[in-house]
């Protein structure tokens, strides 16, 4: 169906200025100081209370299960650390994670410094379709990144796995260690 109201150029005739873009443009900008004002008031305010409240903070107690599950979450982060050094990762992850860096990375530099060749130059109050756009370069950078994404996916998978591995081995020999500890 067509569109009830008519597209922006036809407001604006040849030779005059199109007011609809310049009023965008500062909507734009006016919504982006807004946005910085707010956050740096709201970083301020946020120190400002850390440092005026800390004693008040500090006299509540650690709740036990929010400081196990932390704890629990930091020996996870560690093995995980362990696990995914390059040197502690099989061939297999190591071909995986530098594919999927260098699939990536060659569809970043494809889109980015041959833009043209990759894609057709549209506006946004264009009704197009995504096959009249993206040119036959770009499917192949879309492509590329895709398929790294779905490589780093796999290479995440099996760190996971090795990581939860570590877990349950660590867990196994705290439970052996506190059975041999314990006097019968």
């Amino acid at each position: 169906p067509a569109s009830p109201y008519p597209p922006p150029s036809e407001y604006a005739e040849v030779g005059s200025a199109n007011y609809w873009e310049m009023a965008s443009a500062v909507a734009l900008g006016v919504a982006m100081i807004s946005m910085s004002c707010t956050s740096f008031a709201a970083v301020y305010y946020m120190e400002h209370t850390m440092e005026t409240k800390q004693s008040e903070c500090a006299a509540y107690p650690t709740d036990e299960e929010v400081e196990a599950r932390e704890l629990k979450v930091a020996a996870k982060s560690v093995a995980y650390k362990r696990v995914t050094r390059w040197n502690n990762l099989p061939v297999v992850d190591r071909v995986l994670l530098a594919g999927a860096v260098t699939l990536m990375t060659s569809a970043c530099h494809m889109a980015g410094n041959f833009g043209s060749d990759c894609f057709s130059t549209f506006t946004v109050t264009c009704t197009v379709a995504l096959v009249d756009v993206v040119k036959t370069l770009g499917w192949v950078a879309i492509g590329c990144f895709v398929f790294g994404v779905v490589l780093f996916n796999l290479y995440q998978r099996g760190a996971k796995k090795r990581t939860r591995s570590v877990m349950e081995s660590k867990s196994r020999d705290a439970e052996n260690t506190q059975t041999a500890e314990t006097p019968k």
